[in-house]
């Protein structure tokens, strides 16, 4: 997850609302397994940049190593969702 501090979305991003996203990246990498950190690794190398007009091929993956994934994907994605929704809370105050 510390990919999210190098990902070209930061840019967009206000220094708060990154510094927060980077740290709870941080967080949660703290509790990966050498395993998982491959697996993931080889998953941003597999999907690369975004690009709708292709489809990565995920064949490589067994379905217990995505089965491990997925949580932890999920878990990311929830944490940066409290992060942006803070952030709003903070900009409107």
């Amino acid at each position: 997850m510390a990919a999210y501090a190098s990902s070209p979305y930061a840019a967009a991003m206000t220094d708060p609302l990154q510094r927060d996203i980077a740290w709870l990246a941080s967080r949660l990498a703290e509790v990966e397994s050498d395993a998982l950190s491959e697996s993931l690794a080889r998953l941003r190398a597999t999907v690369g940049e975004p690009d709708p007009s292709r489809r990565p091929d995920l064949s490589g993956f067994a379905d217990d190593e995505i089965g491990r994934l997925l949580p932890h994907l999920a878990v990311g994605f929830h944490l940066r969702n409290k992060a942006e929704q803070h952030h709003i809370v903070r900009v409107n105050l």
